[in-house]
């Protein structure tokens, strides 16, 4: 979960929140040292790749495996997702291209494994088990279409931008109101 801050103080809040909800044993009860918080200076760049690569390491082919981004996202027409500290004049050495994240996601084993990258501009078009609007790039998009399990979850289309709120944002709060089961047709328990 990261949480980047800065411009963007709701980020910290959101990521903070979906952390608590996953880690939270009466909803998604992942375990709390499963569960990675990244925010504000601990969400540069080098920070963000480093738990995505002990969440490949962590994550067996029985896992269920959530990435939860929020902060900016950048498409020059490159994507980019833009960590805490990251500067516009070197975007390749302190932002994440896009092509670093997909390779990141791929060395992820997961059985099941949720991508939820909440930025502006966050969406790109792609086909993967029907229609997804996504916020990857096409290459990241064949490789979670490759597998089983894998989805994306975005809040806006390339040319859209995010909503912020209070005390969440309004991506975030409909997010925790799904994992919590708000609205589940069958009362069973899942959401």
């Amino acid at each position: 979960m990261v949480g980047v801050g800065a411009d963007l103080p709701v980020t910290v809040t959101d990521a903070t929140a979906i952390a608590d909800l996953l880690s939270d044993p009466a909803r998604c009860a992942y375990p709390p040292d499963q569960v990675k918080l990244l925010t504000g200076d601990h969400a540069r760049r080098e920070y963000v790749l480093s738990a995505l690569g002990w969440l490949a390491q962590a994550a067996g082919p029985d896992a269920t495996a959530v990435v939860y981004f929020s902060g900016h996202g950048m498409e020059t027409p490159d994507y980019y997702l833009m960590p805490f500290g990251y500067d516009m004049a070197d975007l390749s050495g302190t932002a994440i291209p896009g092509q670093a994240f997909t390779e990141k996601l791929r060395a992820i084993r997961a059985g099941k494994l949720l991508v939820l990258p909440h930025c502006c501009h966050a969406g790109g078009q792609a086909e993967a088990k029907g229609a997804v609007k996504s916020p990857l790039p096409a290459v990241a998009i064949d490789e979670l279409g490759s597998g089983s399990g894998r989805v994306v979850l975005a809040p806006s289309r390339r040319d859209e931008v995010s909503w912020t709120g209070s005390p969440y944002s309004v991506f975030t709060a409909a997010l925790m109101e799904g994992l919590a089961g708000y609205g589940a047709f069958e009362q069973d328990g899942y959401a």
